[in-house]
């Protein structure tokens, strides 16, 4: 008796060896046809289009997919909702303005950001011709429309700081992103971004002339990959993947960069191709103004161009408190992914 019962315990544990590894079997069979891709979404800053060619050519060719990932990339309405998804955990990792998120930082958001990408910052001034933009100056007693809603307007504020400009004589005259009130002629120039406003002008046919506030002494980052803090300190091989792959496509984006445009529109179709083509080329052309022959695609962050922007933010009243830049950037990923 005591032996049947024994034969009958092998037998059960025999079965379920057997059930296991068929089991096993089946789950590394799916992992490997998944490619066994960690899912991670991935925050833009803004919605689709010609900001962000880098990222569609890391998913299109591949680099994401090589690092073992599946990203999605979500579009938002803003360096503000973004960082406070990131900041909040419910996002991992994404892109935000250098400005918002340093705010952010000052208020007590849990982010560090990992990499620069577009560390020439595209805010600036689009004015119809009749305004003489050789000294900034000239723009004291003009209508300027505004978007305070965007961060383009805190970088307003400051390049008019540093160049003694009197807003008390300037008409600050609230108008949409999209900037059809400037287009209308119900202002005289747009503060948003040339490279967005400039685009939409010129394909109505409308002249005009720009100023990129970076010119003009404000020299701050653009984007940042900003990463919430608990899931940098919990999942740093996963993050230092997703840098690997923007910067790849990042570099492969200001090498190639038609194939890149093409990309860009083959994965968002409903794209306005005419304006996201001029917006691409010309966020492309703002790397020229790098000073020292500094490589745009490297991703690394200095601590002077950091505590300049800091202190102007600070001047100005735009930081809650200080904040600490050795623990708020740092350029680990980017030299571990050379």
């Amino acid at each position: 008796m005591k032996k049947g019962n024994g034969l009958k315990k092998w037998s059960f544990l025999v079965v379920v060896v057997v059930l296991v590894l068929v089991l096993g079997f089946i789950f590394f069979s799916n992992e490997k046809s998944t490619g066994g891709l960690n899912e991670i979404d991935f925050e833009l800053s803004w919605f689709h289009g010609g900001f962000w060619g880098y990222a569609y050519v890391a998913d299109y060719n591949g680099y994401f997919a090589d690092e073992g990932l599946s990203v999605t990339l979500h579009e938002n309405k803003g360096s503000t909702i973004t960082s406070s998804l990131i900041g909040s955990g419910q996002s991992p990792i994404g892109i935000v303005s250098a400005d918002v998120a340093l705010m952010a930082k000052s208020k007590g958001v849990p982010l560090t950001v990992v990499a620069i990408i577009d560390k020439v910052s595209h805010a600036g001034l689009t004015c119809h011709t009749d305004v003489n933009l050789s000294d900034p100056k000239n723009l004291e007693g003009k209508k300027i429309g505004v978007t305070r809603t965007s961060n383009t307007y805190q970088q307003f504020l400051m390049f008019a700081k540093m160049n003694d400009i009197d807003l008390s004589k300037i008409e600050e005259i609230p108008i949409s992103g999209a900037g059809q009130e400037f287009i209308a002629g119900a202002v005289d120039c747009h503060a948003l971004s040339p490279f967005v406003t400039k685009s939409i002008a010129d394909l109505k046919g409308v002249e005009t002339n720009t100023l990129v506030y970076y010119d003009h002494g404000l020299n701050m980052y653009s984007h940042g990959i900003v990463v919430n803090d608990d899931y940098l300190e919990e999942n740093p091989e996963i993050v230092q993947r997703v840098v690997n792959a923007i910067l790849k496509g990042f570099k492969y984006e200001q090498e190639n960069p038609e194939e890149a445009l093409r990309i860009m529109l083959e994965e968002n179709p409903e794209l306005n191709a005419p304006y996201e083509e001029k917006l691409f080329y010309m966020r492309n052309e703002f790397n020229d103004k790098l000073f020292g022959g500094s490589d745009p695609t490297d991703g690394l962050q200095d601590l002077e161009t950091w505590q300049n922007t800091e202190d102007i933010m600070d001047d100005l009243g735009f930081l809650d408190s200080d904040v600490n830049l050795e623990e708020f950037f740092t350029n680990e990923f980017v030299t571990r992914s050379e």
